[in-house]
């Protein structure tokens, strides 16, 4: 036994931690058994796997780190065989990966079909809209990407629902308020907390299938100098313990009702807009040969931003192409510069 571990089984506060994230995973099992109403053999199964999780979690940074995603993969598929939930019937878990992305590209240009679930706990390649590096510490935040057939839903409009699926899941781990941000973000208290990446696998014919890459900070505390100020995670947001495998299911439980099958056009935007900051904002947009600023009438699935000039015109800003520069108040900047934050990359 290391040192650390000597000292963390000495230490009353291991004990009361791990009590508690256990009972917390098994709040949300409990919850999620009674909605897709499992047999009572699928919940003990459930119940036995995450007592083992217990024991092994005293050994991780003395009770304060999480379970690698790894042991959660008998979980997950447990509770998938439940009737309701398909979404989660193969889980395919690593250490490390390139990307989870190119992993269910991969697996789509072999020939699998979806549904497909990969979870990682660490990413050498990880990446946002336009190719950005997505930044994670190792082991400390959730990085899922699921493959599924769509059966030929937009892009823009799965973006949408996928957020809402995000959105909905967090209110049930944390009490926060979510918000969302045109087109793929998740927010709290106005920081970035989880991103959504859309991409189509190239599978020639295959063109129903689309890739769902869903990155949510969990555990992590430190952040690069240049998002430090936008970004924040569940941990900043709660002192009690978050369980990655309740987020999981809570997550795979809010994508199959919003995504599979994907809900009604107008459920959607209308939920979203509901979540949204951005409607009457005045904000800057960047588009391939033009910079557009003016104040956001509408979002549409389709079209993407509207925006109405100063000059009265309106203009399309579609989500493949489009960078928000700055959010402004619609009021008029006072004389001698621009709001501190309004020439912030946000997009």
């Amino acid at each position: 036994m290391t040192d650390t571990h000597r000292l963390a089984s000495n230490d009353p506060t291991v004990g009361q931690r791990k009590t508690s994230a256990t009972m917390h995973r098994l709040e949300c099992i409990e919850r999620l058994s009674h909605r897709l109403e499992l047999t009572e053999n699928q919940k003990q199964s459930i119940y036995k796997h995450a007592a083992d999780l217990a024991l092994t979690e005293a050994e991780l940074n003395a009770g304060a780190g999480d379970v690698p995603l790894a042991l959660y993969k008998p979980t997950i598929e447990t509770l998938s065989a439940g009737r309701d939930l398909r979404l989660g019937a193969e889980v395919w878990a690593f250490a490390q990966v390139a990307s989870t992305n190119d992993v269910c590209n991969r697996a789509a240009v072999q020939g699998h079909d979806g549904p497909l679930v990969v979870l990682a706990d660490s990413q050498t390649a990880g990446r946002g809209r336009r190719g950005e590096p997505w930044h994670a510490e190792a082991g400390s935040n959730i990085l899922m990407s699921v493959l599924l057939n769509v059966q030929g839903a937009s892009g823009d409009l799965l973006a949408l629902a996928v957020s809402l699926a995000v959105v909905e899941a967090l209110e049930k781990i944390v009490p926060a308020d979510c918000r969302v941000k045109w087109p793929n973000d998740v927010l709290i208290a106005g920081r970035k907390v989880a991103g959504v990446l859309i991409e189509k696998p190239a599978t020639g014919q295959r063109r129903d299938l689309a890739v769902i890459g869903i990155g949510i900070n969990i555990h992590q505390r430190g952040f690069p100098p240049e998002l430090s100020a936008h970004a924040i995670s569940l941990a900043k947001v709660t002192d009690e313990p978050i369980s990655r495998l309740a987020v999981v299911l809570e997550l795979l439980a809010a994508l199959q009702a919003w995504v599979y099958p994907l809900a009604p056009g107008p459920a959607i935007i209308n939920a979203w807009k509901s979540r949204c900051d951005m409607l009457g904002k005045t904000i800057s947009v960047a588009t391939p040969g033009r910079l557009i600023t003016g104040r956001v009438e509408d979002i549409d699935p389709v079209e993407g931003l509207v925006i109405r000039d100063g000059l009265g015109m309106l203009h399309h800003c579609p989500a493949a192409g489009s960078q928000i520069l700055r959010d402004a108040a619609p009021a008029p900047t006072p004389a001698g510069g621009m709001d501190g934050d309004a020439a912030l990359n946000l997009g």
